[in-house]
């Protein structure tokens, strides 16, 4: 099967540059005229005087894309590149945290389009065994506007295709010892079933003239059950076009936050740049939300997005979605039709107001339910900041009680009415204050005759992160959740609760000391506080509760590295919970109240070592983890005392990767994990798993 993918991957290839090589350097004819825009600049850059292979943008391009993805392949080296040090910086701007990092690549998409003009990325990383940074990688590209010109011959080295790609495949065994486990027991506790895995990924970026095709294909198989799952993506770019044919994640950029967002569609996404001031974007396929409980929904419709003037962008959004119900089935069939606008107008380079308004007209043929049925509306606004210092946002949304498309994907019953906000302090590079607040009332839209109500919750989250020369990082968060309902407590179906959720993170990296480098210590401390109260009525009593719940978590990580040679790393974490509950039940003049105590403990411990046998030749990985749980309960109205002790689990693994040259390693996974309860009557449910890997991997 996977042969015939390769064969059917290099057809496609083969038949699109056929058919798309004919027009010189991204030069595409409209209306008599010529859009050009120049794929890279007017001189040749040799990428190896930068420190890397960059992959996109390329050294000197020119592009129209205002959020690109920036790939670079780093060089391999002998010592390695310690991978802790890797610093990556946009603008001067250190993007770190926000960037996909591994020893031989990095992937970063700006979360916010980049300004019209020249930008710089850097690279910065040391050697394992070297005190002094490397030469960074580093080079320029620039983001520019489509211009209407002359026809326009690009430079030759612009015309030279380049092929960037990976081929990936697994075999995966799986085996569960049974002689400690009868057949008749609960699989419940079991993480995995037996069976023999296929898994297969092939990726590749080619560029030429001008135009880029990217493809993506993957294929899970399991041989026990006979179960295949394919993922596949073929994407074509130009200057004017963005075409997409198989599986997608639609986001939040891609269309809105109250139409389509964190949808996946399998069928086609295309872009089309109209011309300066206008953009379509169009979809049809199959969809599948993130939430359960939908079946065979298709989804089809636009979004044009256009600029009226310097200042202000809007959108227009139309989507029509179904659902067929099965033979047999409770589902009914179900059609959404969706109409939204969105606008974004600039005050200046500060200030800048957004709006989005959805109506919706919902309906699921044979439904008994009328209030699932018909129109209604949603809509958010808010207004942002952006200053040198100070960023920060306030907005309001409301959400109507009948607004249910099937193809939202980021709709919940909390976001019906609201208002929220965001604010950033960032006096310099060393410390960032952050805090966010959300309150939001109206969510359940509860309208029982006997049960009114009108719930009310607010949530806040405040952070700071300081980063000063030779001081451990400090990173601090806190955040509250208070939720009520809008009556006085005692009454039937209300309740109140609070929680709060605090956490320290100190991280400290050490310089390189002698044969011993890479050293790093890191600390994590948590703590979590629940207080509820609630009032209900079952029968003919009233039944009232109290609760609180206290859970603390110390983590330790440490790190150090011997010359080229050896990685180790070791953690632990201890978690106690703390939990006290209250039960009062009055029946008639009679009152009787329950109290229970109970206690945790779960400490687990990880070690690892990393052997380069030789450097990116033969690395060995072993891994061991081991967790164990207790717990005791109290009922302080019977003082009886039970002491339980949930499963030992050990999980140890060992992973030889060999290099067969720079582009193509072999690899080899053994693991072993034992899940074994420590009380007779439990003893059933202990289990031995060993799980085979085998894997190959080829870059070109």
């Amino acid at each position: 099967m996977l042969r015939k993918s390769v064969v059917a991957v290099c057809i496609i290839l083969v038949f699109a540059f056929a058919v798309m090589a004919g027009s010189p350097a991204g030069a595409k004819q409209q209306d008599g005229e010529q859009i050009v825009v120049a794929q890279a600049g007017a001189t040749a850059v040799d990428e190896s005087s930068v420190g890397g292979q960059i992959l996109n943008p390329f050294v000197g391009e020119q592009i129209t894309d205002r959020m690109p993805m920036i790939g670079v392949k780093l060089p391999v080296t002998d010592p390695p590149i310690n991978p802790t040090s890797i610093r990556v910086y946009v603008d001067g701007e250190d993007v770190t945290a926000e960037t996909n990092i591994s020893t031989e690549y990095i992937f970063y998409t700006p979360a916010a389009p980049l300004k019209l003009g020249n930008h710089n990325v850097r690279i910065t990383y040391y050697y394992v065994n070297s005190l002094t940074s490397t030469d960074p990688v580093q080079w320029d590209f620039r983001v520019v506007e489509r211009v209407t010109v002359e026809r326009v011959t690009p430079p030759a080295a612009t015309q030279k295709p380049t092929t960037h790609g990976r081929l990936t495949m697994q075999l995966e065994d799986i085996h569960l010892n049974k002689a400690i486990r009868p057949e008749a027991e609960s699989e419940a506790d079991i993480r995995y079933p037996e069976a023999f895995n296929i898994t297969s990924t092939f990726d590749f970026s080619h560029k030429f003239y001008g135009k880029t095709l990217n493809g993506n294909y993957q294929r899970s198989v399991e041989q026990i059950t006979g179960r295949a799952n394919d993922y596949f993506t073929f994407e074509y770019l130009d200057n004017n076009d963005t075409i997409t044919v198989g599986d997608r994640t639609v986001k939040l950029n891609d269309f809105s936050e109250l139409t389509m967002n964190g949808v996946r569609l399998r069928g086609l996404y295309a872009i089309r740049n109209l011309n300066e001031k206008y953009k379509l974007t169009w979809l049809a396929g199959r969809t599948r939300e993130p939430h359960s409980g939908r079946y065979k929904r298709y989804t089809r419709g636009f979004k044009l997005d256009t600029t009226t003037s310097k200042n202000h962008e809007m959108d227009i959004i139309v989507l029509h979605s179904r659902e067929h119900g099965e033979p047999g089935t409770t589902l009914v069939p179900v059609k959404d039709t969706l109409a939204g606008i969105t606008s974004a107008f600039t005050y200046n380079k500060f200030w800048k107001l957004n709006s989005e308004f959805v109506y919706d007209n919902h309906t699921e043929r044979g439904s008994s339910n009328a209030n699932m049925l018909g129109k209604d509306s949603a809509s958010k606004y808010y207004l942002s900041y952006t200053g040198k210092r100070w960023t920060g946002n306030v907005g309001r949304r409301s959400i109507g009680p009948r607004f249910t498309p099937t193809t939202l994907g980021t709709f919940t019953e909390a976001d019906r009415e609201g208002t929220y906000g965001t604010l950033q302090y960032k006096p310099s590079q060393r410390i960032t204050l952050r805090s966010f607040f959300d309150a939001y009332h109206n969510n359940l839209h509860h309208n029982a005759n006997t049960n009114d109500y009108t719930d009310k919750s607010t949530n806040s989250i405040s952070s700071m992160t300081l980063n000063y020369p030779h001081f451990p990082t400090l990173d601090a968060r806190y955040s509250k959740l208070y939720t009520q309902t809008d009556a006085d407590l005692r009454l039937l179906g209300t309740n109140r609760s609070e929680s709060t959720n605090a956490s320290f993170t100190l991280r400290q990296d050490f310089h390189d000391q002698g044969n011993w480098n890479g050293n790093s210590a890191v600390f994590v401390f948590q703590r979590y506080d629940l207080d509820r109260r609630s009032y209900d009525q079952s029968n003919t009593s009233l039944i009232s509760s109290l609760s609180f719940l206290r859970n603390d978590t110390r983590n330790w990580t440490l790190t150090t590295r011997y010359k080229a040679f050896a990685l180790f790393t070791y953690n632990t974490i201890v978690n106690k919970s703390y939990s006290y509950t209250q039960m009062q039940t009055t029946s008639g003049l009679v009152t009787q109240t329950f109290r229970t105590l109970t206690t945790g403990k779960t400490n687990t411990d990880r070690y690892g070592v990393q052997l380069n046998i030789k450097p990116f030749k033969f690395i060995t990985n072993i891994n061991y983890k081991r967790t164990g749980r207790k717990s005791s309960t109290t009922s302080v109205t019977a003082t009886t005392v039970t002491t339980g002790a949930a499963p030992m689990e050990k999980q140890s693994s060992i992973n030889f990767i060999y290099y067969l040259d720079q582009s193509r390693k072999i690899n080899f996974e053994f693991e072993n994990y034992d899940y074994e309860y420590r009380y007779v009557t439990n003893m059933y449910k202990s289990y031995d798993e060993q799980i085979f890997r085998m894997g190959y991997s080829m870059d070109f």
